[in-house]
């Protein structure tokens, strides 16, 4: 899995390192390591799915499109 993928696209979408890890149950310095590839090769289970599945919630959500025909987050 490349997690420094995910946390990327996380990123993209306007979280904080400190916002993902407060969703995952890890903290900041940890999501930091995982992003610059430092840490993630024997990620937890627990740690790894909360990941994906935050992930999959967010980027998975398509914009909102407004009545001006403006996209938003």
């Amino acid at each position: 899995m490349n997690w420094k993928h995910i946390i990327q696209q996380l990123l993209d979408k306007g979280f904080t390192q400190k916002q993902i890890a407060q969703r995952i149950g890890c903290n900041q310095s940890y999501v930091s390591e995982l992003l610059n590839g430092l840490a993630g090769k024997s990620l937890s289970w627990t740690l790894g799915d909360a990941l994906i599945r935050l992930h999959n919630e967010i980027c998975s959500q398509q914009p909102k499109v407004s009545s001006s025909g403006v996209a938003s987050a």
